[in-house]
């Protein structure tokens, strides 16, 4: 049995907003090849206290997520409920709509949790095996596909592409009782008061979940110290290599490698890295983004994204994007 949670939202009017519907259509097809375990979560943006909703009757039990605060604290908040009952319930798989709110959530919840996650899924089937199932997101409409193969057991975030799954009829339906959870509190013995975000310089590396690196390539410590805003942007630890170093950009702490400190983040920015395997034996990376102007660096041999470019010129570009973009959620 598949252990799965669907992750919704109920619009103003107390509503399953149009991405959810598509969702509980998705997995209402999954629940036809395979045995699944599905519990329903909704945040909910109506002001009124709803007591129950009318769902399919593959769905078990239903929680709402009273939230009518759209700020980042409140989408940490809501991470970590949907964590906990994650958890309750030996959940493996969730499932979310693409709807802007939701989207943000799933990706805090894959990074929290170093979970895989599925942007755009629009086809699915079972592997040869008849065990593993294979998810499939269209490209150029839908001339190539981007394949991955999900067991069971791997922790997976899923997000459902729009206008995929809308037209599924669903007939058999029962009205469910919605338990409440507060997104201030995230479990019986604890009430989240206040979220206080460390400084860049107080996050230990070896811990954090991103990592902004600086190398030789910045030439000096002005153009490296702009790392740091990146990293304060970002919410991420930063450090460098050995040469970073030695010529007192950092301190010693703070180096990555194989005679520094061993990271493994969910994501890591390389900038002005040129990736000799000193740097990179320490580098355990999920994700890596690497901006260096050598375009035969040999860190762009390891990078899932590789931007050629002047990183002293790109950096203060790339970190007024980051900012636009968050300031604009």
């Amino acid at each position: 049995m598949i252990k799965t949670i669907l992750v919704g939202e109920l619009n103003h009017r107390g509503e399953l907003s149009d991405p959810t519907v598509e969702v509980v259509n998705f997995i209402s097809e999954l629940c036809k090849e395979d045995e699944f375990h599905v519990d329903a979560i909704f945040v909910s943006k109506c002001k009124e206290i709803l007591e129950d909703i009318e769902l399919p009757e593959f769905i078990n039990r239903t929680y709402a997520i009273q939230d009518n605060d759209d700020s980042r604290k409140s989408f940490n908040l809501c991470v970590n409920a949907l964590k906990n009952i994650a958890e309750e319930n030996k959940a493996t798989w969730l499932f979310f709509p693409q709807s802007i709110d939701l989207s943000q959530i799933a990706l805090k919840y894959s990074i929290k949790n170093g979970a895989n996650i599925l942007n755009g899924i629009d086809e699915w089937e079972k592997d040869s095996s008849g065990s593993d199932f294979i998810f499939k997101k269209s490209i150029l409409n839908k001339l190539f596909y981007s394949t991955h193969k999900v067991s069971p057991r791997d922790i997976l975030v899923g997000v459902i592409g729009k206008n995929i799954f809308k037209d599924l009829l669903i007939k058999k339906k029962k009205k469910y009782h919605l338990e409440h959870i507060s997104s201030h509190a995230v479990n019986k013995e604890y009430i989240v008061k206040e979220v206080i975000s460390p400084r860049y310089d107080e996050i230990d590396i070896s811990e954090s979940e991103i990592v902004v690196g600086g190398g030789r390539g910045l030439e000096k410590q002005e153009y490296f110290d702009q790392i740091l805003e990146l990293a304060q942007t970002l919410g991420a630890g930063y450090g460098g290599t050995r040469v970073a170093v030695d010529y007192k950009w950092i301190d010693h702490e703070r180096q990555i490698g194989r005679t520094g400190k061993k990271i493994s983040p969910f994501l890591y920015v390389a900038v002005g890295v040129s990736g000799s395997t000193h740097h990179t034996f320490g580098v355990k990376a999920k994700y890596i983004v690497s901006i260096n102007k050598d375009k035969s660096a040999p860190i762009f041999s390891i990078s899932d994204m590789k931007v050629c470019a002047d990183a002293k010129r790109f950096l203060p570009i790339l970190t007024s994007k980051i900012q636009e973009a968050i300031k604009s959620q």
